[in-house]
């Protein structure tokens, strides 16, 4: 489950669609500057030959993005990982080196640490701003392909400052990685209640009326 600018309760006018010029000058639909929480942890990384090829990024909408509003879930991407046997879903997208320092330089001071749920910390969180764009793959009967990469990625020629800070505002205060799984989980309620409720309302008018049936009345004596 990934963010879907399309979709009811996100509002028109928060979401900048444009164009980002590829190469070979190719037009790629974007949705411009979206505000970003980037979460790395400090082993996620493709090292061969003692050497950093790869650096996997999980990136989410910052809480505070006007498009995070009706989201029922905040990150850009998601597919299957099978590591050791074992297969779940995967949030993160791979940069280059390159791609990493980009981010970070855009960052600035603008960073937090990743903490679990002891508290210890384990990689941090970055908060910058990018255009996005869409990428998804298919499977061979036109379905969602869960081996490959599926949701929004940034483009790292396009990070840039975020005003949105990715630490706690005060400190007993939630940082926006904390405060972005809580929005998404309350979302996620408000539109399963609402399923619900038309599911049952939709139940009510389909059911025919049914008359009451007439109590039996014992003839009169005459």
């Amino acid at each position: 489950m990934t963010v879907d600018y399309k979709k009811d309760g996100v509002a028109a006018d928060t979401v900048k669609y444009g164009t980002y010029n590829a190469k070979g000058d190719r037009k790629i639909p974007v949705v411009e500057g979206v505000n970003l929480a980037a979460i790395v942890q400090d082993n996620a990384r493709y090292v061969k030959d003692g050497e950093t090829k790869l650096v996997y990024v999980q990136f989410m909408l910052h809480p505070d993005d006007p498009t995070a509003k009706n989201q029922s879930s905040l990150s850009l991407m998601e597919h299957d990982k099978t590591y050791k046997g074992e297969t779940k879903p995967d949030y993160s997208v791979a940069l280059t080196p390159d791609q990493y320092d980009a981010l970070v330089a855009a960052a600035g001071d603008n960073v937090t640490p990743k903490l679990d749920k002891d508290g210890k910390p384990t990689g941090q969180v970055f908060g910058v701003k990018a255009s996005v764009f869409q990428k998804s793959s298919k499977d061979e009967n036109g379905g969602f392909d869960r081996t490959k990469p599926h949701g929004f990625m940034p483009i790292s020629a396009t990070f840039e400052p975020s005003e949105l800070p990715v630490a706690a505002k005060t400190k007993r205060g939630k940082d926006a990685i904390t405060r972005g799984f809580e929005l998404a989980a309350a979302n996620r309620e408000v539109r399963a209640k609402a399923a619900a409720e038309a599911k049952a309302a939709a139940k009510e008018v389909e059911a025919p009326e049914v008359e009451a049936p007439q109590a039996e009345v014992e003839p009169e004596l005459v």
